[in-house]
């Protein structure tokens, strides 16, 4: 929800959900506010209280960096939250996003299935990565997937994580697909350096989009992940960049 959500400049909210046996997802719909977030989702957006931001702007994953504009939504989103009264502090990548990420490249396979009708070159190249791995590399997959969350939270002393949501604008329909499917995953994930963390963790994330008075159609979007927030504190921390 949070990358096609930044991709039109909406909210997108993908609530906490249990990171267990490989599970990366959890249901969640684009809205325009981050009030219409809390009613889909039967929450109410609480105070976050004493909370403190990491602000990310190096990718933790992938292989470029955040165009001027995202990482420039990121530092506006980080001085109103200190207007706020919110602490915010840069922290660099982890030191195991690496590992973080072939953990995930794992679980991303499980789920693909080169059967399923309308499938894509990118799902069929997937699905044939899958038959080379036996139920060994998915178990061992999964109990690490467990303890990334205690990792993020060891290394980054903070309730939440301030990100770009995108590294970059939008590229034109078709610009990932006209790829080869190799190129095509890579390429996304260079997109999207950020958002694979709450996947893999479980921990609620939003994307806000953060309009930058500069005459573009697409305004830039940041994201936050709750690494030790739950879903109503998180809605809330957002709430203080769309007031």
């Amino acid at each position: 929800m949070r990358v096609p959500a930044a991709a039109c400049g909406l909210v997108g909210f993908k609530p906490a959900h249990r990171a267990r046996r490989g599970r990366l997802a959890a249901s969640g719909v684009i809205t325009r506010t981050v009030a219409d977030q809390a009613l889909v989702h039967g929450l109410e957006p609480a105070r976050p209280g004493r909370v403190r931001v990491g602000v990310l702007t190096e990718p933790l994953f992938g292989r470029r960096s955040a165009g001027p504009r995202w990482a420039e939504a990121a530092r506006r989103a980080a001085a109103l939250l200190e207007e706020a009264g919110v602490p915010t502090m840069p922290v660099r990548p982890h030191p195991d996003a690496a590992g973080f990420f072939a953990v995930f490249r794992v679980l991303v396979l499980a789920g693909a299935d080169a059967a399923a009708p309308g499938t894509s070159p990118l799902v069929a190249y997937l699905a044939r990565l899958r038959e080379g791995l036996d139920r060994r590399a998915f178990a061992r997959a999964a109990h690490a997937q467990q303890q990334i969350l205690p990792a993020a939270r060891r290394f980054w002393p903070v309730d939440a994580l301030l990100t770009p949501t995108l590294a970059f604008d939008p590229p034109e329909l078709g610009a990932f697909s006209r790829l080869s499917p190799e190129e095509d995953f890579l390429a996304q994930t260079d997109w999207t350096p950020w958002g694979s963390l709450a996947n893999l963790t479980g921990a609620p994330a939003i994307s806000v989009p953060m309009p930058a008075g500069d005459g573009q159609r697409l305004p830039p979007s940041i994201q936050l992940i709750g690494l030790n927030l739950g879903d109503s504190r998180l809605l809330g921390l957002a709430g203080l960049l769309a007031a």
